[in-house]
């Protein structure tokens, strides 16, 4: 296949581009099966998005963007939704947000903990206030006083997750345990002190782990298979959206909001330009307004997708993410310096290209 990750002088009417997250992908680590994994949650995204634009009813291009989103959220094998990463306090945290090109509009949520798939919160700011932004319990309840569904904050963690985040509080905390009695007592107490509900299943992955000492600590970890997830589309009307959706960062402090929720920072759309959203260190990309930035390169600058891609690129430093970007030419660029980023797109031939890391 000659299909890249730069893809200029199109003529497609409809296409659509996702990402699954970069900078926690490792060639060297990672499984024949944990790549087709990825693959296939990548290739799902894709299809949903894709046949929305297909269908060609209503807000199409938004459509696209929520419904690949939506995907990745109900994928636990991606930082979004179910599978998000836990903060310190021991709590799933997600952000989203989604913008329409055709309008400027946009809405999003930051730091809700019940609402199953926060994408969805994120149009409802977007289509039903005033606002761009909501944040936290009300959020929450803005959510749930519009019908969507509610779950327990439990249904976020995974067992990969419960194990990620007790590594990081090991380290933290700088303790190492002569007994695995002697670890399960201090972990254990540290999370029944946490205000998360636990069920059965979930004590149960966490008296199944096993201790970790210093010398385990200094092995490599497994593959982390999770990252933020971000999707931007183009219709056939001409019309472009980008949405992000992320748990954040791993033990991250309660309250920490990154760039996926920041318009601007994290996702932008307008249809005189261009649809991205980004992946990566957020703290970054909000100083960069990465998102923005591309579309105002291309804007003032006068120049194409290709090169606004270039120029931001060269400014960042190694392993700091990356973003995919759609014009609305049909032109796509996802470009990132982290060792693999997990991203695809979908043309009007319906052919997708999908990978992980760097091809050739």
């Amino acid at each position: 296949s000659q299909q890249k990750d730069s893809l200029t002088e199109s003529t497609s009417q409809i296409a659509i581009a996702v990402h699954g997250g970069a900078g926690s992908y490792s060639r060297a680590k990672m499984t024949a099966e944990d790549e087709l994994k990825i693959k296939i949650g990548i290739f799902k995204a894709l299809k949903a998005g894709y046949q929305k634009l297909q269908e060609n009813k209503g807000q199409s291009h938004m459509e696209a963007t929520k419904a690949a989103i939506i995907e990745f959220e109900n994928n636990p094998l991606f930082n979004a939704g179910k599978g998000g990463k836990i903060t310190q306090n021991f709590q799933v945290e997600l952000d989203a947000s989604i913008m329409d090109g055709s309008t400027l509009k946009a809405g999003a949520v930051a730091g809700v903990r019940t609402i199953k798939n926060p994408i969805k919160a994120a149009e409802l700011v977007m289509k039903t206030t005033p606002h761009i932004m909501l944040i936290s319990n009300e959020a929450d309840r803005f959510a749930e006083a519009h019908q969507l569904e509610k779950v327990e904050n439990s249904y976020f963690m995974t067992r990969e997750r419960i194990e990620e985040w007790i590594e990081y509080h090991d380290q933290v905390k700088s303790v190492s345990f002569n007994t695995e009695e002697q670890w399960m007592e201090s972990n254990l107490l540290s999370l029944e002190k946490s205000k998360t509900a636990f069920d059965t299943d979930y004590l149960d992955y966490i008296k199944l782990l096993k201790k970790y000492t210093l010398e385990d600590k200094q092995k490599d970890i497994p593959i982390n298979l999770k990252g933020t997830t971000g999707a931007i589309a183009l219709d056939k009307h001409g019309n472009l959206s980008a949405a992000t959706s992320t748990g954040g960062t791993t033990y991250k402090l309660d309250g920490r909001v990154g760039d996926s929720p920041l318009i601007g920072a994290g996702t932008y759309a307008n249809n005189e330009s261009v649809a991205v959203s980004c992946t990566g260190t957020g703290e970054v990309m909000m100083k960069r307004s990465t998102a923005f930035d591309v579309h105002a390169r291309m804007l003032y600058k006068n120049i194409s997708l290709k090169e606004s891609t270039e120029e931001i690129m060269r400014g960042f430093v190694s392993d700091q993410g990356g973003f995919i970007s759609l014009d609305k030419k049909g032109n796509i660029e996802m470009p990132y310096n982290s060792k693999g980023m997990a991203r695809g797109y979908v043309k009007e031939d319906g052919r997708a290209y999908i990978a992980i890391f760097r091809e050739g």
